[in-house]
């Protein structure tokens, strides 16, 4: 029987569901200054913030996922709208299931492949584990799991497993379910560790951090940013000055590059449209949009598009209706589409899908100086990167 895990640390700013008494998460002012530029016309930067937990207790003026909607929709919203859509759709975003679609092109396919291949004799006899924005637990087991279960079978030593998300909640308990399924001694944090960087060194230990999903990919097209791609080799250049020469980064990319598969992997289904439109409903409860019964469905729509030249899916959400969306920043009028004119449209997120020469590009401009190696199954677009700082 597993014993209860060695906690070391447990950083959580506020509380596990996000949100303090008076409403306030931890990133709320980055959320506004993120809403606005998104308003404006900024690609793609409040993906972080749509992960959040909304608690009807916290928020008596929304007691329901009706009222933050604004309209008679009643499924969940930001990080419960993520968890309720990779239930209901677990073999279109990968998370780890054995289903035949997973069984070459997943993540946990390319984890599989990877440890077949010689991974584990790339990482050290002992280190310190780090995963950066891993999601719900179910997912984080599914994937990471393979990972510890398979070291520690080889009689790797995992020092410590460190947990850090934006959703505090789900730090918590990919850890100390985690601890509690191997024995390990965890940490966990709230962190936006993309923008902020990383907690300090536990020790001289070598800290292996291992991302799943599009987490380093999803970097935006800011006004503030010189490029999408400088903003995500910042990201990554975060990982080498935190932790030093000898850090192990391991990535699993999507390098699909195919428009229609990628756009019916994000089509809009209500489950994921609940989540892409979560932004909306997010700045209703915290009173960025001041008209509580502004009605989120009713006035925006969502869908995936394709950018060849850029290699991006842009999850764009689209105005279905003309209208004014008061603000505390003043009104924002938006347009629908005519027979002279396209609807107004934003881009709620972008998810990169670049090739396997540009990751490697972007690693070296980053920092990571040693070896690279990539892992790809002949059948999969999926590649599992391992580098070097």
């Amino acid at each position: 029987m597993s014993k209860k895990p060695n906690v070391i640390s447990i950083h959580i700013a506020f509380e596990e569901s996000g949100a303090t008494e008076n409403g306030r998460y931890h990133d709320s002012d980055e959320f506004e200054y993120d809403f606005f530029s998104f308003l404006k016309g900024d690609a793609g930067v409040i993906t972080s913030h749509l992960y959040f937990d909304y608690d009807p207790k916290k928020h008596p003026d929304f007691p329901d996922y009706r009222s933050a909607w604004g309209g008679n929709i009643d499924l969940p919203i930001g990080g419960q709208a993520w968890e309720n859509f990779t239930k209901i759709n677990n073999d279109a975003h990968f998370v780890a299931t054995n289903n035949a679609y997973d069984a070459v092109t997943g993540d946990k396919a390319a984890d599989k492949y990877a440890l077949s291949h010689g991974l584990l004799d790339r990482l050290p006899a002992s280190f310190i584990y780090v995963s950066p924005g891993p999601g719900d637990m179910d997912t984080f087991m599914g994937k990471d799991g393979l990972l510890v279960e398979a070291a520690l079978k080889e009689g790797k030593n995992i020092e410590a497993l460190i947990v850090l998300d934006t959703n505090g909640r789900w730090a918590i308990e990919c850890a100390q379910n985690m601890g509690k399924e191997y024995e390990l001694t965890v940490a966990a944090a709230i962190s936006d560790f993309l923008e902020r960087g990383y907690p300090p060194k536990l020790s001289d230990t070598p800290h292996v951090i291992v991302a799943h999903g599009g987490t380093f990919d999803n970097a935006p097209r800011a006004h503030n940013a010189s490029s999408q791609e400088q903003k995500a080799i910042e990201y990554r250049a975060k990982i080498p000055k935190a932790y030093g020469p000898g850090t192990i980064f391991i990535q699993v990319v999507d390098t699909e590059d195919n428009a229609a598969v990628l756009n019916k992997r994000y089509e809009a289904t209500p489950e994921f449209k609940s989540f892409v439109l979560s932004g909306f409903a997010r700045a209703k409860i915290e009173g960025l949009i001041t008209d509580p019964d502004y009605d989120v469905w009713a006035n925006w729509d969502y869908k995936p598009r394709y950018n060849a030249k850029g290699k991006v899916e842009e999850l764009v959400v689209v105005c279905k209706q003309d209208h004014i969306m008061p603000t505390v920043r003043g009104d924002y009028k938006f347009k629908a589409g005519s027979m002279l004119r396209a609807p107004d449209e934003r881009i709620a997120i972008l998810s990169g899908k670049q090739d396997i020469n540009t990751h490697v590009r972007m690693l070296r401009k980053a920092g990571f100086t040693g070896e690279i190696t990539s892992y790809q199954h002949p059948q999969s677009k999926r590649v599992l990167i391992c580098a070097i700082a």
